[in-house]
């Protein structure tokens, strides 16, 4: 490419391809998945109020894309008039062919003098407001939806897991952070009421902003959770409360230091984990450092081990460039090899915070539990010089290729300015 060193240094590329599924979107968070018919399914999200999200299914062996509906038809909202299903906010769960899912508000706004996104206070005329996200299942063989209801009125949620041996879907809502569970036998929720003080709406020091990520241990049943001031959350089970772990905190030195109570990060809170069978512990990451630890719930205990950040970032001990930490997480087929997706600044020299998650270019990481290896693999740029933005999903395939949904931008123009293009995009894995 072209003038590439100003905007790349020396950095290597990996070379993407975009699967584009025509669909008007500005967004995805974290719902993708590879399911057990070898397709890729994900979400395609919207912020706007009349527009609900739709869920796509790639099919790797046509290579092909198809749009299976959008939220508010496959839940009865399309002609409600009321503000939209435009998320999909947490991953898709298989079991039994069927894949379980949620939903989410994606109309808000950014509350004026502070970085807090809070629900919007003026409802566009003529529409209701939005009535809280769902909880569902599609079956891959039938086609067919099947919505449980909402678990908290008026509220999205913005985490959700599955465990599968209990056949529980676990939850919390935005903004107030209400915990919550569907059994799906017993066909029933129960919901704990808020859990993170006043959530995102909170005040001064009833603020705290919500954990993006559950932790479902198969083992005993228990769900964990983070607070930003790093206490650790357990819902017991066995008890059916929700309990703080004792003897051990997310609150590090090595992560810095933050003000919990204050928007805009995610302070002490983790912000991916996943559970492996393999090693009998979760893996996950801190948002502002990268930092991979793992957590032994059977101690309990916190371990760090290896900062997987760029290295550029690495190198000059920055912060990771979008202020949230980056989603982008997963265990590859091997079960020993995790992929990581974080950024470096859009252009040498330039810093990233000043453009929010426009202001860096996506990396693949990769790091090796066994070997303790860790690589850092390049720039993802598509053929035509587009490169990414921002990703909350990695999606390691077993036919040898690596998919992610993200923000698609051209780094010629100005951040700020710089329309997207949300679609599916995939290369070649380079561990294989």
């Amino acid at each position: 490419m072209h003038g590439a060193k100003k905007y790349f240094g020396e950095e290597p590329i990996i070379r993407a391809k975009v699967h584009p599924a025509g669909v008007e979107t500005d967004s995805h968070f974290y719902s993708a998945m590879l399911a057990s018919d070898g397709c890729i399914y994900y979400t395609l999200c919207t912020h706007k109020h009349d527009k609900h999200a739709s869920m796509c299914r790639y099919d790797p062996v046509k290579d092909e894309v198809k749009v299976l509906w959008d939220f508010g038809k496959a839940l009865g909202e399309s002609n409600s008039r009321m503000v939209s299903q435009g998320k999909s906010h947490a991953p898709y769960f298989e079991l039994d062919k069927k894949l379980y899912f949620s939903t989410h508000i994606g109309y808000f706004v950014t509350e004026k003098g502070s970085n807090k996104e809070v629900p919007a206070s003026v409802i566009p005329s003529g529409y209701k407001p939005y009535p809280g996200g769902h909880c569902a299942s599609y079956d891959m063989t039938t086609g067919e939806v099947t919505d449980f209801g909402i678990p908290v009125k008026g509220e999205g949620i913005i985490t959700f897991n599955m465990d599968k041996k209990r056949k529980r879907l676990y939850m919390i809502t935005w903004p107030s952070g209400t915990f919550a569970y569907y059994d799906i036998e017993e066909k029933r929720y129960r919901d704990f009421g808020p859990c993170f003080l006043d959530g995102e709406v909170g005040k001064g020091a009833r603020y705290l902003v919500l954990c993006r990520a559950l932790a479902v241990y198969p083992v005993d049943g228990s769900v964990f959770f983070t607070h930003s001031d790093g206490t650790i959350n357990r819902y017991n089970y066995a008890k059916d409360r929700i309990e703080k772990l004792k003897g051990i905190s997310m609150k590090r030195d090595m992560f810095g230091q933050h003000d919990p109570h204050k928007p805009g990060h995610m302070a002490y809170n983790w912000r991916e984990i996943f559970w492996s069978a393999k090693h009998k512990l979760f893996f996950g990451t801190h948002p502002r450092t990268g930092y991979l630890f793992s957590f032994d719930p059977a101690k309990p205990e916190i371990k760090l081990i290896e900062r997987l950040s760029a290295r550029p970032i690495r190198e000059s001990g920055d912060y990771e460039p979008y202020h949230y930490g980056y989603g982008g997480l997963s265990l590859g087929l091997d079960k020993e090899t995790i992929y990581y997706i974080t950024g470096i600044p859009r252009a040498c020299g330039q810093d990233p915070r000043k453009y929010g998650h426009k202001g860096a270019l996506l990396k693949l990481i990769t790091y090796n539990l066994r070997t303790g290896k860790y690589t850092d693999w390049g720039i993802i740029q598509l053929e035509d010089g587009r490169c990414m933005a921002l990703t909350h999903s990695v999606i390691p395939h077993p036919a040898g290729r690596v998919y992610i949904v993200p923000w698609i931008v051209n780094i010629k123009n100005t951040p700020e300015n710089d329309p997207s293009q949300i679609d599916l995009v995939s290369f070649p894995d380079p561990v294989r």
